[in-house]
């Protein structure tokens, strides 16, 4: 029946070319027998500066020539400004939550200056559900989802399928969930309220739509100054935009702890959420799972997707610069361990499934180690694990990796759980290392 459905899915050309060979790779498995490639250097010479050897000196020269090299040659760059109003805010009832939490509705304008010029406000809604039991400031869970904040039968609901895949079902849905056997998994919003986190969602999309056309489009109006730039920032660092923007709205609420934010998306979200943690450090931690290439995925010597393949599949994802280094990754300045090493040093956890070939863990773990040398700085152990299968949430890099295929099932939220549980469930972490 897989193959049927596979067959069928080809003929009718509903994934392209890229996408069936990304369902023939999940029948494929990653080697974890072996000791990984030699990581990557992280604090060698880079753009004619010497060798890093304090955290100051990471923090002063490396750290902003790496997010400028990000910018410039990946994700395009980041407004100059940005300004955040917030429109409405009202409480909705909740009665699947009974006294656990309470939830409330916001409506926010947005809006970026690049260049000096202020583009066209952008509106879009953001919920806010926090426990009712909170004694003090509770941490939060900052989440971006793939269906519409109206869907409240599953809200929010973190995964429903890739591009054309709707969250109410539909035949191509259908066969998705056959063929990867998926566990369509929404949050388990009770028991983060009873562990006492809060969760604030958005639907992204309704800013900048996940599509060729209308997510080049949504772009050109946000920086109308960029558009024609090799530089214009795509929809990774948008999106990644949009997670500072939800802060700019709850990290002044009383009732929020602004040093336990934790930034959380899986797959494309799951790169929007390491890029957002990388360039604000009001993001105290990130959860991005099976983040792939783009992601945490080292971009030189790896598996599955390439440049290539990412960029002719999704053009409104990323500047129009790295499509430069399609069939010739090894010339890129900077690569995905780096972009960890970024949000050194604050916890994050890279969500990985053995059949996932397509997302690379294998290079997403030589990531992971690459930049432990940059947490090593600060004064912590960075990824601290014998091995790609011994998982450990207290990790300062926690990197997960369970059986199975792409997407979050109820194997992950466990191990979630247990990640946010062990930095952020008690005590606030402090910044910069010290606890």
């Amino acid at each position: 029946m897989r193959l049927a459905a596979l067959a069928a899915l080809a003929a009718w050309g509903l994934f392209g070319a890229t996408g069936c060979a990304q369902l023939a790779l999940a029948w494929a498995s990653v080697d974890v027998t072996g000791k990984p490639a030699a990581e990557p250097a992280a604090l060698g010479p880079f753009a004619g500066d010497g060798p890093i050897k304090t955290a100051d000196d990471w923090r002063e020269r490396r750290a902003p020539a790496l997010r400028e090299a990000f910018q410039q040659h990946i994700y395009g760059f980041l407004p100059d400004a940005s300004e955040t109003r917030v429109l409405t805010r009202r409480p909705v009832e909740a009665p699947e939550f009974v006294d656990l939490g309470y939830l409330e509705e916001f409506q926010i304008q947005v809006s970026a200056t690049f260049d000096g010029e202020a583009a066209d406000s952008q509106i879009f809604g953001i919920d806010l559900l926090l426990p009712a039991s909170a004694r003090g400031p509770v941490p939060v869970v900052i989440m971006q989802t793939f269906c519409p904040l109206t869907d409240r039968s599953a809200k929010p609901a973190v995964t429903g399928g890739g591009p054309g895949v709707s969250c109410n079902g539909g035949v191509l849905s259908r066969l998705t969930k056959l063929l990867f056997r998926r566990s369509i998994a929404t949050p388990p919003l009770v028991d983060l309220l009873d562990r006492g986190f809060g969760v604030v969602t958005i639907y992204p999309k309704d800013v900048v739509p996940d599509r060729p056309r209308a997510g080049l489009d949504a772009l050109d109006a946000l920086g109308p100054r960029r558009a024609e730039s090799d530089t214009r920032w795509g929809a990774i660092a948008a999106w990644g935009w949009l997670y500072s923007r939800m802060i700019d709205v709850v990290g002044d609420d009383p009732r929020i702890d602004p040093n336990r934010m934790i930034a959380f998306g899986h797959s494309r979200f799951g790169k929007a959420a390491l890029f957002a943690a990388a360039f604000d450090d009001r993001i105290d931690g990130v959860i991005s799972n099976q983040s792939g290439a783009g992601g945490a995925a080292l971009s030189k010597g790896k598996k599955g997707e390439t440049v290539r393949a990412i960029t002719n599949d999704f053009p409104h994802w990323f500047a129009t610069a790295f499509d430069d280094y399609a069939g010739r990754e090894q010339d890129l300045p900077v690569d995905q361990h780096q972009l960890i090493a970024l949000v050194a040093p604050r916890p994050v956890f890279l969500g990985n499934a053995r059949r996932d070939v397509w997302a690379d863990p294998n290079g997403t773990y030589r990531a992971a180690l690459g930049a432990n040398p940059v947490y090593e700085l600060f004064g912590r152990a960075g990824l601290d694990q014998g091995g790609m299968t011994d998982f450990n949430p207290q990790g300062d890099i926690a990197y997960w990796f369970r059986p199975g295929m792409h997407g979050i099932d109820r194997r992950d939220w466990p191990a979630f759980i247990a990640f946010l549980e062990a930095h952020f469930g008690n005590a606030p972490r402090g910044r910069e290392g010290e606890n």
